[in-house]
Formats: C-alpha cells, sequence, structure tokens
C-alpha cells in the first residue's frame, strides 16, 4: 500500500481527535478543586469540615452562604492575606464538608459548628466576614459572644425573615426527584442571578459549584437550612449588637434587594454601610477589589 499525502493527513487527523478525546475524558474524572491555598481538614462536632487558610496576621473567619462554599472567597484571599490570617470553611452541609442528615441546620447549630470550629483552631478572638446566610451567622454570633469578636463584617447578610415567606423544608421529601436537574447548566443560571459580572460563569465555576450536589444528602441540607433563613432572632437581636458592623451591599443584587439594607441600618448602632452600583449578591465575586479595600480600611482604622 502506497502512502499518499491524503492517508498520512487523515491520520494526523485522527490521531489528533483521539489525543484531545483522551484528555477531555481524563480532565472530567478529577475533582475541581479549590484555588485559594491548600485543603484542610477539622474535625467539628464530630463531623469533617473543609477550609483554607493563607496569609499571616489578625484572624479574620469568612462564612459563605446557603448554597455556597468557601470557594466564593477566592478572589478577596490574595487581596485580604496581605494583612489578616484568612481562613474560609465550608459550612456542615455544603461544599466539601460532611452532609449529615443528623445535623439541624438551624442558626443554633451552625454558630455552635462555627464556634467549635474556632476553637479547635485555638483561635481565641478574631474578626468575622459573612455572606448573605453567612451574614446572619456572623451577626448572631456578635450577640453570642461580643468580647471574642470585636468587628463585624455582613456582605448583603439575609437578616430578615421575610425573605424566607416559604419554608423550603416541607418540599424536602421531592430532594430525590429535584437533584438530577441540579447540573451545570442549572448552577449557570442561579450563577446570572448572584453575580453581576457574567465572566466569572467560567467553566471551573460551574463545576466547583455544581460538585457538591452529586452528594444526593446535598438537597437536603440545603432545604433544612431554610430554617436558620426564617429564625426571627437575627432581626429582632440586631439592636443587640454594640460592636463596630460594616455592611456591604451590592445594588444590582437580585438575591436579597438592596432596599433590604435600611432595615438593618434602623436596627444596628453602630454601622458603616457601602453600596457598590455595579455589584450584585456577590461583591467578593464581582467586586473584589472594592471590597477588600471596604474591609481593610474598617479592620485596620481604629
Amino acid at each position: 500500500m502506497n502512502l499518499t499525502w491524503d492517508i498520512i493527513l487523515l491520520f494526523v487527523i485522527f490521531l489528533s481527535v483521539l489525543v484531545g478525546f483522551s484528555w477531555l475524558l481524563v480532565q472530567a474524572k478529577k475533582k475541581p478543586t479549590l484555588p485559594a491555598g491548600s485543603l484542610n481538614t477539622m474535625n467539628v462536632l464530630g463531623h469533617n469540615v473543609h477550609y483554607v487558610q493563607e496569609g499571616t496576621g489578625p484572624h479574620l473567619i469568612l462564612v459563605h452562604g446557603i448554597g455556597a462554599s468557601a470557594y466564593v472567597w477566592r478572589r478577596l484571599f490574595p487581596l485580604l492575606s496581605q494583612k489578616f490570617t484568612v481562613t474560609a470553611l465550608d459550612l456542615i452541609g455544603f461544599g466539601l464538608s460532611d452532609k449529615p442528615l443528623v445535623f439541624k441546620y438551624d442558626l443554633d447549630s451552625q454558630c455552635q459548628a462555627v464556634l467549635d470550629f474556632l476553637d479547635k483552631m485555638k483561635i481565641q478572638t478574631c474578626y468575622l466576614a459573612g455572606s448573605s446566610m453567612g451574614g446572619a451567622i456572623v451577626l448572631r454570633l456578635a450577640q453570642m459572644q461580643p468580647q471574642r469578636f470585636s468587628k463585624i463584617i455582613a456582605i448583603a447578610p439575609a437578616a430578615d425573615p421575610k425573605l424566607a415567606f416559604f419554608d423550603l423544608r416541607k418540599l424536602s421529601f421531592l430532594s430525590p426527584l429535584v437533584q438530577p436537574i441540579i447540573t451545570e447548566k442549572f448552577i449557570k443560571q442561579i450563577m446570572k442571578r448572584i453575580v453581576s459580572n457574567k465572566e466569572l460563569i467560567t467553566d471551573e465555576a460551574l463545576k466547583i459549584y455544581t460538585q457538591p450536589y452529586k452528594q444526593k444528602e446535598a438537597l437536603l441540607s440545603f432545604t433544612k437550612s431554610f430554617s436558620l433563613l426564617r429564625d426571627a432572632r437575627i432581626f429582632t437581636d440586631l439592636d443587640k449588637i454594640h460592636q463596630p458592623v460594616l455592611v456591604l451591599w451590592g445594588e444590582k443584587d437580585k438575591i436579597i434587594p438592596f432596599k433590604y439594607s435600611k432595615n438593618l441600618l434602623s436596627k444596628i448602632k453602630n454601622i458603616t454601610f457601602h453600596s457598590h452600583p455595579h455589584s450584585g449578591h456577590h461583591p467578593h465575586e464581582d467586586e473584589p477589589s472594592w471590597t477588600s479595600e471596604k474591609i481593610i480600611q474598617f479592620l485596620t482604622v481604629k
């Protein structure tokens, strides 16, 4: 058989396609990893909790919102870790942490989990920053142990029980039916509502946000967490917070609309408030430079 240039060219094309397809298969099998720092595990209340930590200086703890994970802070880490020892954990039930069915996922349980995490990490005093549901948690922790947490940052906190007007726990029995539809395409539609900067909706981000929901327990922990969001104490006890609180909000927030910020302004006594005109629900993703600037200024100025 004589090898013509046409046959050689077809063979090269076939080989290239085969190699490319094999590479895609290998990449598809890889687990997405957090880009910020090395991943660590701590036993918290008998469950494995994953966290990342970078930097030196005073401790700053970052607490994500419902359905999210430590990954949401990836753009803040290189900025804040220049001034602080920054630690972000996956709350029990979210991200790469355990998702036990016996855990209550209410406000008291998640607050106790954060406190146990800090005790295990031997962090006696620190600053707290929380986003959305995480904002509600850090505001509650500020009331519980004011001496331990001298300054609080709340980013679009879910501090109004009217937000969770429907108790999603009532539909938890549908979780097995709903789980198959939580694909990267589904998560992409959610991210379009969370972030204003659509360039953040990358293949990597979609993989990492979707990965936890491949576990059947993930959706149950999500629905059970609505008991936390519906806890009236988050809002009614805001006037009991006496330490300085920084509140950041995106004016294009589609999850917790900007109008809800007025309620916090009227309830928290020692408050510093900033809003960004172009940010969505996650200023830490949409506008990391602006967010880090406001946080550093708030924490370093006496």
